[in-house]
């Protein structure tokens, strides 16, 4: 598997996937890599005011262009490759099932949950993984002091703990100091494993700066292994812990495989189950894509940010999981939704305009379709459509209390707008 250098890439185009966007171009750019962001005046796009005067004063921003266009919509995916991932992926995991639960040493369970978890998989096991780190946990309160264990384990284990909220501790004896020089995956566990501190652990301050200071002469060494240097760059980069989920498990995937003691069959699963969630997510950001083109607010509202997908790549580290498909779908449209109209009230609107639109907002009815600019008429439209069809959603489960406090935070974050 090729080297990931982008989220969106880690996320999207994972494995025989190559037809990708083009690319932003390199003009235009600050010193920070990033397109540089300006406003100017722009008579170019059509105002709702009738004087030309008005449209001169558009405090219009230069944002970068979409990158992606009909990229999802137009993309092939392949439904029997998903079926034969799907398939696959439950014979592995009962597979690996066999594995976690026989596991009677504790140390050996945690560093098997932690690579479960790290791989992106420890999803499939959450119920028996909480209940198993808690009888653990609770039934030997002094794991790590009453054994001696290296380092690397120690640092493991304390890590896995305390990203399930256990606040388990770490010796304070010091040892991680010259002793383990040499130990290449002892200092990354470590340097991992201190980004979990809490105000006032000294000792993992003192290993923080430690460790980060050695791993990043490692990477100015030529001659560290391709391997580590992958992986530690990636750690100095971005820590496991700050980073999200997804994107670091399809990191690690790489990492894991170049391990001289992986498992293949968890590296099975990880690779086969990471192909099935791509492809549920690539049918999401379809299905998006399709609605947010036919509300023909991108095409009308050319001054505001087309950023759907990643909006939708946003919500993708809030949960990736499989069953939490349409809280990611009508998250991205409640977002692309409110990005646009935070770009009317920054870029755009005249202040008459505005305060048209915030009262239709507050009304919330079609009626006032008829007393707004025609330019943002598809937005609103596309604002009520959206949520008429979550209220239909949610009501068949007699939940229907979500979609007004829904739309009561919409009306707040609005009036925030035009304050």
């Amino acid at each position: 598997m090729a080297v990931v250098k982008s989220p969106f890439i880690a996320l999207f185009h994972y494995k025989g996937f190559h037809h990708l966007p083009p690319k932003i171009s390199s003009t235009n750019k600050n010193s920070t890599g990033f397109p540089s962001l300006h406003l100017k005046p722009s008579p170019k796009i059509r105002a709702s005011s009738s004087t030309k005067e008005q449209d001169n004063f558009r405090p219009l921003a230069d944002f970068p262009q979409d990158i992606w266009g009909d990229h999802f919509i137009s993309l092939s995916l392949s439904d029997s490759k998903f079926k034969s991932d799907s398939e696959q992926t439950e014979v592995l995991k009962e597979e690996v099932k066999k594995m976690l639960m026989p596991c009677t040493d504790s140390v050996d369970k945690v560093k098997l949950i932690d690579t479960l978890n790290r791989l992106g998989v420890s999803y499939h096991f959450e119920d028996y993984i909480e209940e198993q780190l808690d009888q653990i946990f609770h039934g030997h309160p002094l794991l790590l002091e009453d054994n001696d264990y290296d380092l690397c384990t120690t640092a493991d284990v304390f890590r896995a703990f305390r990203q399930h909220g256990y606040k388990i501790f770490m010796d304070e004896d010091g040892r991680f100091k010259e002793s383990i020089l040499g130990d290449t995956e002892a200092i990354l566990s470590l340097y991992e494993a201190a980004h979990l501190r809490m105000h006032g652990e000294t000792i993992l301050d003192e290993a923080l700066a430690f460790t980060k200071a050695h791993l990043e002469s490692l990477v100015a060494n030529s001659n560290t292994q391709q391997h580590n240097y992958r992986h530690i760059s990636n750690a100095l980069k971005q820590p496991f812990h700050l980073g999200m989920p997804r994107v670091e498990a399809r990191k690690y995937i790489d990492v894991y495989e170049s391990r001289d003691g992986r498992i293949d069959t968890l590296l099975k699963f990880a690779k086969t189950d990471y192909d099935r969630v791509q492809f549920i997510h690539q049918e999401e950001l379809r299905e998006i894509s399709k609605w947010w083109k036919e509300t023909n607010v991108p095409s009308k509202l050319t001054y505001a940010r087309n950023r759907m997908v990643e909006l939708y790549f946003w919500t993708v580290g809030f949960h990736f999981e499989p069953r939490y498909a349409r809280a990611r779908i009508w998250q991205t449209k409640i977002i692309v939704l409110l990005t646009v109209i935070d770009d009317l009230y920054d870029a755009y609107g005249t202040p008459e305009e505005l305060q048209l639109l915030t009262n239709a907002i507050e009304r919330w009815n079609y009626n006032a379709l008829d007393e707004l600019p025609e330019d943002m008429k598809p937005l609103y439209k596309a604002l009520l459509d959206a949520f008429s069809e979550f209220e239909k959603e949610v009501t068949a489960e007699e939940r229907f209390f979500s979609v007004h406090y829904t739309k009561e935070a919409e009306k707040d974050v609005v009036r925030g707008y035009h304050a």
